[in-house]
């Protein structure tokens, strides 16, 4: 049976779709914030580049005309692209991106099915269209929800590489992972991976691998290219060691037991007179040089704090945005009572999961489990770390426990027909 034949699917999707157009119903008529509820932190820094590409023709940095760094092309043209199809862009933007919250389940059960079956398919389907922290992400204006959806189809095209491999394969692997990585550059070295698997684990031929690496160099090189030529930096993005930088706060902290704001301004006085005014390479490099200082000074302090961090990527229920979402204090603590019960059943099945495929299938297990670890211990290093950060691989959570939820069914069944 062809997937998009399939009712159950299509009846989770429903179903599901109409409770994320309640929780947009109510956002929109009755959350007192308005559509501040959608807006965090990090949101102007893409929405102000996406107004200047609609308006000049140019990504610039945040509140200036300098050539965009700090952010890479892919959110800030998404936001662009639906602000210039809507009038009112914040609640278009989250209107999309629940929509793709909701295509992200067609991959999922793809995946699924391809490695198990469609019970499996099915019930994985249903733990990722439920997930609450992609409800919660879709519903602000932040790149994980267009970075996370573009990775799950990157997935699905490496796994049917190990199936069958072929050129079209790896060409559209290689266009899915740099659309991924544009959104968001902490997949960068996801691309270093995952050539070394095909090396490596699951060797082809060399003219076969060009089909993969070199679209995926090309399309990189470019954003290279354009921030040299404009402004003299040739990387990816200024982002990397700035947040390096000033997320050494925790450490601050810790080291002269004082509250964070002050560790933030420390970090603030630490750069140079008139810093603002460095051109961006230089700037990079101060950052570069800094932030290695600081992490070689807080090695130990983050090597006794990581195993906490990493548990709360983990198993964090994302208290922070359920929080801002729901106006109501209690449901809001309801809310994150269930998002804490559901990702820690989500982790324990899921690690099952993992398991019974690496026994099946294990070329495809190894790359689903180097996937998720990635994620996970890059981000594990930092006490900002936080639920957020987990969406990029909870989808995989989701493939993985939906097999074994369907092994264990089928395993009750078995001993019952016994009996």
């Amino acid at each position: 049976m062809a997937w998009y034949k399939d009712k159950v699917l299509w009846v989770i999707i429903g179903t599901v779709g109409v409770l994320k157009a309640l929780l947009l119903c109510y956002l929109y008529f009755f959350h007192p914030a308005g559509e501040q509820v959608l807006l965090f932190p990090d949101s102007l820094s893409y929405v102000y580049p996406a107004q200047a590409l609609l308006t000049y023709g140019h990504f610039w940095e945040t509140l200036s005309s300098a050539p965009m760094l700090m952010r890479t092309p892919g959110y800030p043209l998404f936001v662009a692209v639906v602000e210039f199809f809507s009038r009112n862009a914040t609640w278009a933007i989250v209107i999309t991106q629940n929509v793709l919250s909701l295509v992200l389940v067609i991959p999922v059960y793809l995946i699924t099915r391809s490695l198990a079956n469609l019970t499996a398919a099915r019930l994985a389907a249903t733990c990722c269209a439920t997930s609450f922290l992609y409800t919660a992400l879709a519903n602000a204006v932040l790149a994980e929800t267009v970075g996370t959806f573009l990775l799950a189809w990157f997935v699905y095209a490496v796994l049917q590489i190990l199936r069958n491999p072929s050129p079209k394969k790896l060409l559209t692997a290689a266009l899915l992972l740099a659309a991924a990585i544009y959104t968001r550059p902490s997949c960068y070295l996801l691309g270093v991976i995952t050539v070394g698997f095909f090396c490596f684990y699951k060797p082809l031929r060399k003219p076969a691998i060009l089909y993969f690496l070199l679209p995926l160099a090309f399309c990189l090189g470019a954003w290279h290219v354009r921030n040299y030529a404009q402004t003299g930096f040739s990387g990816f993005t200024t982002s990397t060691y700035y947040t390096l930088y000033h997320y050494q706060f925790d450490y601050i902290v810790h080291s002269r037991h004082i509250p964070p704001e002050q560790a933030q301004q420390l970090l603030e006085k630490m750069l140079p007179e008139q810093f603002d005014t460095w051109p961006p390479a230089y700037k990079n490099r101060f950052y570069k040089q800094n932030a290695r200082t600081l992490l070689r000074q807080s090695f130990l302090y983050r090597l006794q704090h990581a195993p906490w961090w990493a548990v709360r990527i983990l198993l964090g229920p994302n208290q922070q945005h359920w929080r801002q979402l729901i106006a109501n204090e209690t449901i809001a603590k309801g809310l994150v009572a269930l998002s804490a019960f559901q990702i820690m059943l989500l982790v324990l099945l899921g690690g099952y999961g993992c398991w019974v495929i690496g026994k099946q299938n294990f070329s495809a297990g190894l790359f689903l489990l180097l996937y998720s670890l990635f994620f996970w211990a890059t981000s594990a290093w930092f006490a900002s770390a936080y639920a957020r950060f987990r969406a990029p691989f909870e989808f995989v959570l989701c493939i993985t426990a939906g097999i074994a939820a369907e092994r264990i069914l089928s395993l009750q069944s078995h001993r019952k027909t016994i009996h």
